[in-house]
């Protein structure tokens, strides 16, 4: 009795145990072997027993310089020469995708805390971080000794998009492998090189509906770069690119204009780079620059119409600028995200000189507040990270804080655009309550008709935007990023730090600070132009003094000068300007020698 009590409780299990399949997930012994795709397509590694592996292909991540392994964990430590004295060091950290196969693809879970320079591995090792989650196959396993020499034959280097590529050497390794979607993708990536665009389109049209929906982010990216290349190729040949428009403020033809090309590009539907295969990424960044010059030589323009009393144009051009920031934050990169919100916050500047001093009467106040209540409805959907849906995967996977310090500038100037936006509407509909009644609000239905619950919502807080009279002028504000409620007292300045004390006001006097002339008769001498503006003229975008305003020539009829571009307001001596330049021409260069002239009549 006793042996077979044994039998039941100690054999019996171990043998039932013993019929049934065990799941073990066992860490590797060795390190990887064979070929794999790093990154997506940015390059090719030949991890090599006993040997150093060899890399191939672009050096998006810099150039491989170490590989360890222990414990189940691969290490791989990159250097970029082009940054810093030493180079820019960075690690990956990366696990088995399925630790109980031989040849299983890696998955990255930890980077170096990206955006900081660190010098020698040590220090990127001391600064990790680990990833919310880890991205799927950044190695991904190739079992065709083929694919080396493909990536042997792609001298990026060269900048030549098509340098040295067969694509049917493409699709002879995707043949074999017919359902491997990086193998998929790396064919794509082979006929765009080549300008094999009637195929891709056939190809992807084929296979884009496995790839775009995966639960690998990794090929979402990769597939969404093969779609942009080739949507921004249709756009191009129909002429409806904005990006196309965009790249002509540098080399503008004669007869063109900063208003000409803006309007084009903002008619365009959407606004995509040249087609870039994926195997080029870090590719040249376009220089966006050149559209922050194209927005203040606008809003310029629209300061000469407020002078000469043309409020229609001023508020035209205005409205422009605005819809072009939006346009150009639409290509969905970090660099064009920051310039389109510098392009917003130029025009928001130049709304409120409108608003606070070329909105004489209701009709014009209200045309203001629609004007811009539609631009805001018209972008009610886009949010500051729709703005970034390009971005290399590993960013999305980052813990919040350990995001760039870049998208965290993004975020909060996006925030900061919308409060003074928002708070702009707010002063649109109190100035308008004003001009009819004399008295502005002091409740939130005093905001009617055009806000009759009171003003917009803050950004920064769970409340509506605040508003008071103090100063004789009107002030609507928002808390601003350090979220405290400073009654106004002073402004939100981000050189005090991203994160600093200040509220984001719009302030409207009862008294124009710039009383524009109704009728835009303007005095026929400096002496008389002086006059009618006795706190001097709007703010110059073009002076080398932050704080320097419009020039006055005294000639005859006189001249309101902006300095241009070339930023040359060093030409004044004890108030004069000597000598007077050649009206700006944006064919001579971008940045050339040239005033912004604003001719008064008699």
């Amino acid at each position: 009795m006793r042996n077979i009590r044994f039998i039941s409780f100690f054999l019996l299990p171990l043998l039932l145990f013993s019929l049934f399949p065990k799941r073990i997930d066992a860490v590797p012994t060795k390190p990887p072997e064979g070929d794999y795709l790093l990154g997506g397509l940015a390059g090719l590694v030949r991890f090599q027993s006993g040997r150093s592996p060899l890399s191939y292909g672009n050096r998006a991540f810099g150039q491989l310089m170490d590989v360890d392994y222990g414990n189940g964990i691969l290490r791989m430590h990159f250097l970029s020469p082009d940054w810093g004295m030493g180079g820019y060091h960075m690690v990956f950290q990366l696990a088995p995708s399925f630790p109980s196969k031989k040849d299983t693809d890696w998955d990255l879970v930890a980077v170096t805390t990206p955006g900081r320079e660190f010098q020698g591995e040590a220090a990127a090792r001391q600064n990790m971080v680990k990833l919310i989650r880890p991205l799927p196959s950044f190695l991904h396993r190739v079992r065709d000794d083929r694919v080396l020499d493909y990536y042997r034959d792609l001298d990026l280097s060269s900048g030549d998009p098509k340098a040295r590529i067969d694509w049917k050497k493409a699709e002879a390794l995707h043949e074999p492998y017919p359902e491997d979607p990086f193998l998929r993708i790396l064919y794509l990536d082979a006929l765009m090189r080549q300008g094999k665009w009637d195929l891709l389109e056939r190809k992807w049209s084929g296979w884009r509906s496995g790839l775009e929906k995966p639960d690998n982010p990794l090929l979402r990216f990769l597939s969404s770069t093969i779609d942009r290349g080739i949507r921004s190729k249709k756009s191009s040949e129909k002429h409806q690119n904005a990006h196309d428009y965009f790249m002509r403020y540098t080399r503008m033809k004669q007869g063109e204009s900063f208003e000409s090309i803006a309007r084009k590009a903002v008619d365009c539907p959407e606004s995509l780079p040249p087609p870039l295969p994926p195997t080029r990424q870090g590719d040249p960044i376009p220089n966006y620059l050149n559209l922050q010059i194209c927005a203040k030589v606008l809003r310029v323009e629209a300061t000469f119409a407020m002078i000469t009393g043309d409020n229609k144009r001023a508020l035209d051009l205005l409205r422009l600028t605005y819809e072009l920031g939006h346009k150009v934050g639409g290509e969905g990169t970090l660099i064009s995200n920051l310039i389109g919100v510098a392009v917003r916050g130029i025009t928001l500047a130049g709304m409120e000189l409108y608003l606070t001093n070329a909105c004489r009467n209701p009709p014009e106040a209200e045309q203001f507040f629609h004007t811009l209540q539609n631009l805001r409805r018209k972008y009610a959907s886009v949010k500051w990270d729709d703005y970034l849906q390009h971005q290399y995967p590993v960013y999305s996977l980052l813990p919040p804080e350990a995001s760039r310090f870049q998208e965290k500038e993004v975020e909060l100037r996006w925030y900061v655009l919308e409060a003074r936006r928002n708070a702009l509407l707010g002063a649109a509909a109190a100035w308008h309550a004003y001009l009819f009644s004399g008295i502005f609000p002091q409740e939130n239905i005093q905001f009617g008709p055009l806000l009759p619950d009171g003003p917009p919502e803050d950004p920064f807080s769970d409340k509506s935007l605040q508003y008071l009279t103090r100063d004789d002028a009107f002030h609507v504000y928002s808390l601003g990023p350090d979220k405290t409620d400073n009654w106004a007292a002073f402004s939100y300045d981000p050189t005090n730090g991203t994160i600093s004390s200040g509220d984001v006001i719009v302030e409207i006097p009862r008294n124009p600070r710039y009383p524009f002339p109704l009728s835009g008769k303007t005095g026929t001498t400096k002496e008389g132009i002086l006059r009618q503006f006795p706190n001097g003229l709007p703010r110059d975008l073009f002076h080398d003094d932050y704080t320097g305003s419009l020039t006055v020539i005294d000639s005859i009829p006189p001249k309101i000068i902006s300095f241009g571009p070339d930023t040359d307001s060093m030409r004044t001596r004890h108030g004069e300007l000597l000598p007077l330049d050649p009206p700006y021409d944006p064919t001579n260069g971008i940045v050339s020698n040239g005033d912004l002239i604003l001719e008064l009549g008699p």
